[in-house]
């Protein structure tokens, strides 16, 4: 229940919901695919129904989003050490051929995936990411501030110090019950639990989930194209299941109340869910956007153009260029044809501009109220990632 709460109500989970993309899909389908693995681990034996199950998963998670891809991998490696440890080969190999089933069937459902994944624009963005030397560090760092703001409302650190006091305190308890404990004995005890740890299937969960989030987590950071929050939306479920368990269980091992332990673990989760929504953490509101509607009202008799390196600047922000009576959109780089267009057109005697805040404001304005033969311009809005203009 504390991981449900915790991540439900945290900015990150608002965060993937505000943001209509396959991301909320791709977070359901990395916890069905964990779900279904985490029950074969408890079978006996591996039946047809959870193969076709497994397969089923891994076809959707397929075609959702290549990053499910990503996150099945260390998935697997997990849970094949773990069969393999436990010498179930029987069903290693069920396990492995329902997964590869599903990957066949997404390639032949979808043969362009390939070409997508690894020569197209994303994929060799991705490719040329994971080859260049220097910036993992500054991206991890980047990426750990995500998931402090995203899920714990800016408070990790104090998170992390309250963790490594309970450890503290955990492992001088432990010194204190193992002196009172004869030698034979205690030999006999560590020897005995090393050896439970890893007959311990909810202890080998726990440690699979961790491997595959860590695992995921590190490459992203590596190979994504943007540093923002949507590509670690996939495990952050999963990173709230590891932090609940892990503060609760030492909080348990601590003072051996469980009622204790439960409401003290209770409010930790609550005292951080709304931490994050009050600091302003949740992303894709836009501030400013309410202000951009009214101005595209406002001015819904003209034109808009838009300048960007990105198309999807233009769904991304759609209430508000829907407003137009038509919108253009150019790269920076083509800026002469558009405004060429324009004036043939005979559709440059005033407009709207807005401008993506990562090229050169000031570059971009020169050249259009030069190309169109316009000489005022007014900034008249900021949102998002534009900066809006008036141009007559």
């Amino acid at each position: 229940m504390l991981p449900c709460i915790f991540w439900g109500f945290s900015a990150g989970a608002i965060s993937s919901v505000v943001f209509i993309r396959m991301y909320a899909m791709l977070t359901c389908l990395t916890l069905l695919i964990t779900w279904l693995t985490f029950r074969l681990l408890d079978s006996d034996n591996i039946s047809l129904k959870q193969m076709a199950a497994l397969s089923t998963v891994a076809l959707i998670g397929f075609l959702t989003q290549y990053y499910f891809v990503v996150y099945l991998f260390f998935l697997f490696v997990g849970t094949a050490l773990f069969l393999f440890l436990q010498k179930r080969f029987r069903d290693f190999w069920k396990y492995t051929g329902s997964l590869a089933l599903g990957g066949v069937l997404g390639i032949l459902f979808f043969p362009a995936s390939l070409s997508h994944i690894f020569f197209g624009y994303r994929g060799k963005e991705n490719q040329s990411n994971l080859l260049l030397l220097g910036n993992w560090k500054s991206r991890i760092r980047s990426y750990v501030t995500i998931v402090n703001d995203s899920l714990f409302g800016s408070f990790l650190k104090a998170f992390v110090l309250l963790f490594i006091g309970l450890l503290l305190l955990a492992g001088i308890k432990a010194l204190v019950a193992r002196s009172q404990v004869r030698s034979n004995d205690q030999q006999e005890g560590i020897f005995s639990k090393i050896a439970a740890l890893f007959r311990n299937p909810s202890l080998s969960k726990f440690f699979i989930l961790g491997f595959t989030s860590l695992f995921y987590f590190l490459l992203i950071s590596k190979i994504s194209s943007y540093e923002i929050d949507r590509y670690m939306f996939p495990v952050f479920p999963q990173i709230g299941v590891l932090a609940m368990v892990s503060i609760s269980s030492m909080i348990l091992f601590t003072c051996k109340d469980p009622r204790f332990a439960g409401a003290i673990s209770l409010a930790i989760c609550i005292a951080l869910c709304p931490a994050g929504i009050l600091r302003g953490n949740i992303s894709y509101l836009y501030p400013g956007a309410q202000e951009a509607d009214q101005i595209a009202v406002s001015h819904s008799a003209e034109l808009c153009v838009v300048v960007s390196d990105y198309p999807n600047r233009i769904h991304e922000n759609f209430t508000a260029f829907s407003q137009y009576r038509g919108v253009y959109f150019t790269r920076p780089e083509n800026l002469s044809l558009l405004s060429q267009g324009l004036a043939e057109q005979g559709e440059s005697s005033s407009f709207v501009l807005y401008v993506d805040t990562s090229l050169d404001q000031s570059s971009i304005l020169q050249q259009i109220k030069s190309s169109a033969h316009l000489t005022n311009s007014q900034e008249i809005s900021s949102f998002n990632i534009f900066t809006g203009y008036y141009i007559a």
